[in-house]
């Protein structure tokens, strides 16, 4: 666990999960990076802030096999998240609009990067309509982050709005701790 998140998960603000492993290890650094963006301590005088003053998070590993992210979906409906933050994308439809429909039916909003493909191809779960897609853009001079990282990014009529990417520096993204940066449409959502 992050330092930033360790007093937020022992209080029982931040849940840790993971379906399919014994533990939510973060191996990538992807989870960490984008639950720090909303999950950070506040008011510490370390690091960062989060962009939620002391916001409850479900922080959840659900990549781990067939059915983890649709479980995780309806897990996180069921224990009263009122918003759910899907940092990934798919070329094809999802297996997961079941759980998305059970979710948004209980008034949870559904958010979901709209992918780095430097596209305007749907990607999903986030074109899904009952979903608002995220898209990326640099704050600093308007350019998509794409155009800057070269990962790509997602254009077109299905994506709903854009958020703030690259350059950003204050979130945590090394999994155990540490700060770093990082870009693209997950950093958005």
């Amino acid at each position: 666990t992050h330092y930033e998140f360790a007093p937020r998960v022992a209080n029982g603000e931040i849940t840790l999960l993971a379906f399919g492993r014994d533990d939510a290890n973060d191996t990538y650094g992807h989870g960490t990076a984008v639950t720090g963006i909303v999950g950070a301590m506040t008011n510490n005088s370390v690091g960062i802030a989060g962009a939620g003053w002391n916001t409850p998070v479900f922080a959840m590993n659900a990549f781990n096999g067939p059915g983890h992210v649709y479980n995780s979906i309806i897990y996180a409906a069921d224990h009263g998240a009122k918003v759910i933050s899907m940092s990934f994308a798919a070329l094809l439809p999802s297996s997961e609009l079941g759980a998305l429909e059970y979710a948004f039916d209980r008034g949870v909003t559904l958010v979901a990067a709209a992918g780095n493909r430097n596209s305007s191809s749907p990607a999903y779960p986030a074109s899904y309509d009952i979903v608002l897609a995220v898209t990326d853009i640099d704050v600093y001079n308007g350019n998509r982050c794409g155009e800057l990282n070269g990962n790509g990014y997602a254009f077109g009529e299905w994506v709903d709005v854009s958020g703030p990417c690259a350059a950003m520096t204050t979130f945590p993204s090394i999994a155990g701790g540490g700060y770093s940066t990082a870009g693209g449409t997950s950093i958005s959502t």
